[in-house]
């Protein structure tokens, strides 16, 4: 399945993007058994990664520039946490507001 500037594999995920008018930039993506998209790439070489629980609630990201994040939800499955990299943390609301954000020392 595709049309002009999107391609789709069986399962309806978008696996290639063309965007015209943005230096002609292409996407790759690839999905896991879940639907999830677990790999990213563009034509200037940029990267992603994504892993998820067994809940399909994302749990980490990192890119090839570096950037990494981490993610944890409460038992009801709302995210609670972003923890980058270097290690600054963002925490949640219950109205998903971010209610405190702090540089944490390692």
């Amino acid at each position: 399945m595709s049309n002009n500037n999107k391609k789709y594999d069986d399962k309806g995920n978008v696996i290639y993007r063309l965007f015209p008018g943005w230096d002609d930039l292409e996407e790759w993506y690839k999905y896991d058994d879940n639907n999830n998209m677990i790999y990213a790439k563009d034509s200037k070489g940029f990267k992603i990664w994504k892993e998820y629980d067994e809940e399909n609630r994302k749990i980490h990201y990192r890119d090839n520039k570096g950037d990494k994040e981490f993610y944890k939800y409460n038992k009801n499955g709302e995210r609670t946490e972003i923890t980058e990299e270097e290690f600054e943390k963002i925490n949640f609301s219950k109205r998903k507001e971010i209610t405190r954000f702090e540089l944490m020392d390692i």
